[in-house]
């Protein structure tokens, strides 16, 4: 693995990954992954090679009845990938698709973009599955990302995450360019308690001095959006209406 890298990307395949590498300042964009949920890690990976090709036709899209937060979850099962952020509940379907198809459009242009201009790529991959860890199909995975950047730098980290009592890490270079850091945590539906641990031990691998001045004002951007937010709540607006400025707001980025 390198000291350095022009471009740091999660890959699925639960949110995780995303949130917990912008803590780290070592995400400064969003990328059309950052998201979504995967069924599994293969799923995540081929979306992602086959450039999120299909992610978003309206016929394969199934809506569910569940909700997370103020989100409707809608699932596109040939894909293995559910939406837990996007289609806010409450909005007309056009409305709400609209909205949905030109933010990924816009993170799908923006992450293959920076691809094209990287040379040394790390991939980061939460998996919060309880399969146990097979060595020779994680190999393949990262044999996938790096047929698809061919002629860079590929570097593969998957953080596995085991359901276990109390908090422990474990690294292990699989190859040169292959490492698997498994993490014991005690819940997995809610990473808020140790998220900072993780955040801590992804401030390991640092983006080169030109990306982060290139980036500096995105980095700016989110922990302002976050203040915002934070006034936002203690406004005196009714419910309704603090829902409506939060989803906008969150759909400009």
């Amino acid at each position: 693995m390198l000291d350095k890298y022009d471009l740091i990307v999660p890959v699925g395949t639960y949110c995780i990954a995303s949130d917990c590498l912008r803590l780290a300042g070592r995400q400064f964009e969003s990328y059309p992954l950052d998201w979504l949920k995967f069924t599994t890690p293969d799923d995540a990976v081929r979306l992602f090679t086959t450039k999120c090709s299909d992610l978003l036709r309206p016929d394969l899209l199934q809506k569910t009845e569940r909700l997370a937060g103020l989100h409707r979850i809608y699932v596109n099962s040939q894909k293995g990938v559910e939406f837990r952020h996007d289609f806010a509940e409450g909005l007309e379907w056009d409305a709400s698709f609209l909205k949905v198809q030109k933010k990924y459009e816009r993170r799908i242009r923006r992450l293959y973009r920076r691809i094209a201009k990287a040379n040394n790529i790390l991939f980061v991959q939460a998996d919060c599955s309880q399969v146990p860890v097979n060595e020779r199909h994680l190999l393949s995975l990262w044999q996938s990302l790096q047929a698809f950047c061919a002629g860079k730098r590929v570097d593969l980290l998957q953080l596995k995450m085991n359901l276990r009592p109390g908090y422990h890490l474990t690294i292990k270079d699989l190859t040169p360019r292959l490492r698997l850091a498994e993490f014991d945590v005690d819940n997995l539906e809610d990473y808020s308690g140790y998220k900072k641990n993780i955040a801590a031990y992804l401030k390991n691998y640092r983006v080169s001095f030109a990306v982060r001045i290139k980036h500096f004002g995105a980095g700016l951007f989110f922990r302002l959006r976050k203040t915002f937010l934070k006034l936002l709540a203690a406004l005196p607006f009714s419910k309704n209406k603090k829902k409506l400025l939060k989803i906008r707001y969150k759909d400009r980025y």
